[in-house]
């Protein structure tokens, strides 16, 4: 796994997620990494990142004031990992689609690209609080 962290500075670093900071982020949360991929946030990348580049190149041991410096962090998902799993979700890529992807780690989100009426609220009312 694999990040690309822009700093405000304009610099930036590749960075290798290390085991240990993928099971450290899993234990952390008591969750899955996939499932925190899956929520379209970009909290996993960001503390995946910070904890390899504390591990491999001595960063700022602080979570926050390491966060302050940096301007966005990306996965790169690498071309054969986004035509599997297109083909596991059912979705039909092109050759255009792969060049114009851009994974980052909100999704759609981070595009803007959110389903017609996403944002329209929605009621609370259901059998949960009926009295």
């Amino acid at each position: 796994m694999k990040f690309n962290v822009k700093y405000l500075d304009g610099s930036e670093a590749e960075v290798v997620a290390t085991a240990s900071a993928l099971r450290a982020f899993e234990a952390r949360h008591d969750q899955a990494l996939l499932f925190a991929v899956g929520t379209y946030r970009s909290y996993w990348a960001d503390e995946i990142a910070h904890a390899s580049l504390v591990q491999t190149l001595g960063a700022e041991p602080d979570f926050d004031k390491w966060l302050e410096s940096v301007q966005s962090v990306q996965y790169a998902m690498p071309v054969a990992k986004l035509a599997q799993l297109a083909d596991t979700l059912g979705v039909k890529i092109t050759d255009e689609d792969i060049d114009e992807a851009t994974p980052t780690p909100t999704g759609r989100a981070a595009k803007a690209r959110t389903p017609g009426g996403s944002s329209t609220p929605r009621s609370t009312r259901g059998k949960a609080s009926k009295t």
